[in-house]
């Protein structure tokens, strides 16, 4: 059984179909990845395969291979909904980065505070809001 739908999935997945697919929602769809942002090397991941050959666009969003390769192996190991196993990865991934961030500003503050140089305005203020903030996953 399994290994039907693998067959199945993997002659979808290198279809013209699939690449008109993809074509069509990138026509609409920023193409990058929805957790870090970056522009390379992304993959449109099914967040069910309930309509599978006749996805919806709410049912794709682009990951870059390494998020997309993190999403797949939670799900595989932990199975459950891979839409909700797909945002919460998302959502713990941007937490995780904002800490990561806090830190090494708070980092850059004490090595300027210990040299007395006033923060950069950037550093004052906060950074301007990233385009990870404005991606609508609707």
């Amino acid at each position: 059984m399994i290994e039907d739908y693998r067959k199945n999935y993997d002659e979808h997945i290198s279809s013209s179909q699939w690449t008109k697919r993809k074509k069509q929602y990138y026509s609409a769809h920023k193409k990058i990845c929805s957790a870090c942002g970056t522009k390379e090397n992304i993959h449109l991941h099914h967040l069910t395969y309930e309509n599978f050959k006749s996805e919806p666009d709410i049912d794709l969003i682009p990951l870059c291979v390494t998020h997309y390769d993190a999403v797949h192996k939670i799900h595989k190991t932990k199975g459950g909904n891979l839409r909700k196993i797909t945002f919460q990865f998302i959502e713990s991934f941007k937490e995780n980065k904002k800490i990561n961030d806090q830190k090494k500003l708070n980092k850059k503050r004490a090595q300027r505070a210990k040299r007395g140089k006033r923060p950069k305005e950037k550093e004052r203020f906060g950074k301007r809001s990233s385009i990870l903030d404005k991606i609508s996953y609707a």
